[in-house]
């Protein structure tokens, strides 16, 4: 990156001061906390946000704004052309499914007006906005903000944990839990939404430079957050995800001769004790007795609401003409679909919600530059940023985490961004302990 060294430790990159990078760094923090703190469900209860009908503006999230925002004042600072010039040259994996998303909003306004445009604004857009702006920060930067997104996630999970001791939640949504199982529901407010960045988190925290017991206990804690929120299909994945992580993990520190002896010497009573700790939570809770239900289906037990959901979705595709398959079909007919036939309440793929609604010539070409777009993002940042971004597209896969309006994914590609690059990995550790130490 071209550059030159001014005071404060800051670089003027491309013609962004380090003042204007101070403003826009505080301007994607603020943007991701209040994508944190204002959830769908909470901001529902404050402009409909997504409840049908209503204001088009006020369906879109205040962070997308604040998001878009920090975007025109960066533009204003440094000018369109170089912009779009250096993020071409850097960033052509982001800045390509950006255009891409801008043009699927301006396809679906065109098609049918403003229903649905908020979906792609608030679940899709922002990921690739949010990473063009990031770019410009430095490394210790983006590191901070990544720690703050795993902070968060930390601090959710003990409310969870507490919901779940409590057999209270902190806010009221009662139409989230109307089942005969408590869920927790924390800050994020669906509890798959909270199990999905929770499970992404766990992945995450092995690469992190943290002492291995603090990594530990962090860990357990958002293993019991997960089983507060009772999601099977996120505790399956992240059990799988966590596994192979913690053994590259091991393997990567013992080829570099950084294994400390004295944990050679007690991870084996760690992992028992781990597994003894994981075996009474998982079979004291309604988590566990959900996944064992599903053992039985040959016996002659039946799906539950949540799984019979996930298996009768598929039978959507019997009210969606041929041209609607390949073109896509409308938002209003998809709504229209789910209130007549009662045995899909709502679509939980995200897969599926992007076929409906692009069809399937786009969807492909969609499915191209979503997958690049992510992998542009690990590329350099190691092997854990992969498992963590697999572990969260499984996540999503199976629930509502991407299918609905919801900031999880640019949460999710942000805090991914933060890891530091291999050939700077050496200089940037030391952030990660001052930051821990403080």
């Amino acid at each position: 990156m071209p550059s030159t060294t001014v005071s404060g430790g800051l670089r003027r990159a491309y013609g962004l001061e380090p003042s204007g990078q101070r403003t826009i760094g505080r301007l994607l923090v603020l943007t991701l906390m209040l994508l944190l703190v204002l959830s769908p469900p909470l901001l529902d209860r404050i402009t409909g946000y997504t409840s049908p009908g209503g204001m088009p503006l006020l369906k879109i999230h205040f962070g997308t704004y604040l998001l878009f925002g920090a975007l025109f004042l960066m533009l204003a600072k440094i000018g369109l052309p170089a912009f779009v010039f250096r993020s071409f040259q850097e960033q052509i994996g982001v800045l390509q499914f950006a255009a891409l998303m801008a043009i699927v909003s301006a396809i679906v306004v065109l098609r049918q007006g403003m229903s649905g445009l908020a979906f792609f604004i608030d679940t899709l857009l922002t990921a690739p906005i949010a990473i063009l702006i990031a770019s410009y920060l430095d490394e210790k930067q983006r590191q901070k903000i990544m720690l703050l997104i795993i902070a968060f996630i930390l601090v959710n999970a003990v409310v969870a944990v507490g919901e779940r001791l409590a057999g209270k939640h902190i806010f009221n949504f009662q139409e989230l839990w109307e089942v005969r199982f408590f869920r927790s529901t924390a800050f994020l407010g669906h509890p798959l939404t909270n199990a999905a960045l929770t499970g992404f988190a766990m992945v995450l925290i092995v690469a992190l430079n943290w002492h291995p017991l603090v990594k530990l206990c962090a860990i357990s804690l958002c293993l019991a957050a997960i089983l507060s929120f009772g999601a099977r299909a996120s505790f399956v994945s992240t059990a799988i995800a966590l596994s192979l992580s913690c053994v590259a993990w091991s393997i990567l520190r013992f080829r570099a001769g950084r294994m400390p002896r004295r944990l050679v010497r007690i991870l084996p009573l760690i992992l028992f004790l781990g597994a003894i700790v994981c075996a009474y939570l998982f079979t004291a809770t309604d988590l566990g007795e959900r996944i064992f239900a599903l053992t039985k289906l040959g016996d002659g037990a039946s799906l539950d609401d949540s799984a019979a959901v996930r298996i009768n979705l598929f039978q959507i595709f019997h009210f969606i003409s041929r041209d609607e398959l390949l073109y896509g079909t409308s938002f209003y007919h998809i709504l229209i679909i789910l209130q007549v036939y009662k045995n899909i309440p709502v679509i939980e793929n995200f897969w599926i919600n992007i076929l409906l609604f692009l069809g399937l010539i786009l969807f492909i070409v969609f499915v191209i530059s979503f997958l690049l777009f992510l992998f542009s993002i690990c590329r350099g940042r190691g092997l854990f940023a992969y498992f963590a971004i697999l572990n969260f597209l499984l996540i999503a896969s199976a629930s509502n985490s991407l299918s609905t309006k919801t900031p999880s994914l640019v949460i999710v590609v942000v805090a991914v961004f933060g890891l530091p690059r291999r050939r700077e990995a050496t200089a940037i550790s030391a952030v990660s302990r001052q930051v821990y130490s403080n």
